[in-house]
């Protein structure tokens, strides 16, 4: 499943953003196609890597843990096992 969280995952109401909960499957990837504000990433369960365009790290995110994209461009989100995640632009 691939799909493009700034244009399904993000809920803005009255200029606010509020987070948004995803659940995916082990081996269900999401894109984040990021612009101008952050987006962060926080793990409600299960195990994420994130990777993004012009940034050579891979970040893991267990439950509790969170991640705030920045770079310009692309993220990936992968699901390494049956995760839930919440993303929120600041």
């Amino acid at each position: 499943m691939l799909t493009d969280s700034l244009h399904t995952g993000i809920i803005n109401t009255a200029g606010k953003s509020r987070p948004f909960q995803n659940l995916l499957h082990k081996g269900e990837r999401e894109i984040i196609k990021k612009r101008d504000k952050a987006v962060r990433v926080r793990c409600i369960s299960g195990l994420l890597w994130i990777t993004q365009e012009g940034d050579i790290r891979d970040i893991i995110l267990k439950p509790g843990d969170e991640f705030t994209i920045t770079n310009r461009g692309v993220a990936l989100i992968s699901s390494l096992d049956d995760s839930e995640y919440s993303s929120s632009l600041h």
